[in-house]
């Protein structure tokens, strides 16, 4: 803190200081919040840090504290004007991180601040296609999937679910489970594959810029069964979607 406080002095004719871009085009706060050093995140924003300038990647101090679960760095983020609708160069929401990192917590909070956002943001794709249930479901992520899963149902009430004669599931639709030896790594649609040797889950996932952290196994089949409860809901509503 004394470093820094000394540094923006040093520049205080200079206005842009606190916002000035490093090789990836990330500001100091952009650094904070991906190392989560809250006082240093409260102070920049005092210092009038841009909580809503993007990187090289896209992402904005925001998404990153989402990607990261900093739940206290979020709070202070959102007492500025934080645009919540905000996307990365993939096309990846705030939604779309939280989903794959398992951010249950972030979620829960963004609900609450902006609902209506939120509700906009539940089905939308990504470049590849994919919306935040299709990271959070591949992950075996029970908490943040429960939560979107609920907030895809809010969307529309299905009313005739005849027409869907295609005997592939949402399980199979979305994405496949497969044993290791008969994992291909050419096919086109990608998968997962669980070694049940070990408790570690291997993805191939569609390119993205943040860490996946994935469950285990037993979450993983915790997931699946609750999502199978809401089958043919959530293949109606993403259908129409």
């Amino acid at each position: 803190m004394k470093s820094i406080q000394l540094l923006l002095a040093e520049n205080a004719n200079r206005s842009s200081s606190v916002n000035e871009r490093d090789m990836s085009e990330g500001t100091p706060l952009h650094h904070a919040c991906d190392w989560g050093h809250l006082e240093v995140v409260e102070y920049l924003l005092k210092k009038d840090g841009d909580v809503n300038m993007t990187d090289e990647n896209g992402f904005s101090p925001f998404l990153i504290a989402a990607g990261w679960g900093r739940e206290d760095v979020m709070k202070a983020l959102l007492t500025r004007p934080v645009n919540p609708l905000i996307v990365d160069n993939q096309k990846n929401n705030v939604l779309h991180i939280c989903g794959a990192t398992g951010r249950e917590g972030i979620i829960n909070m963004l609900l609450e601040k902006f609902p209506d956002e939120m509700q906009r943001l539940v089905m939308l794709r990504n470049s590849y296609g994919w919306t935040p249930i299709d990271f959070s479901y591949r992950c075996g992520h029970y908490k943040t999937t429960k939560v979107l899963v609920k907030q895809i149902l809010k969307l529309s009430t299905p009313r005739s679910l005849h027409s869907l004669s295609d005997p592939q599931t949402f399980v199979h639709t979305r994405f496949s489970v497969v044993r290791k030896e008969f994992f291909n790594f050419q096919e086109r649609n990608l998968c997962r594959f669980i070694d049940e040797n070990s408790d570690m889950p291997i993805f191939r996932i569609p390119r993205c810029k943040w860490h996946i952290h994935s469950s285990g196994k037993d979450e993983f089949y915790k997931t699946t069964e609750y999502v199978n409860k809401h089958e043919e809901k959530l293949r109606w509503c993403l259908a129409k979607n």
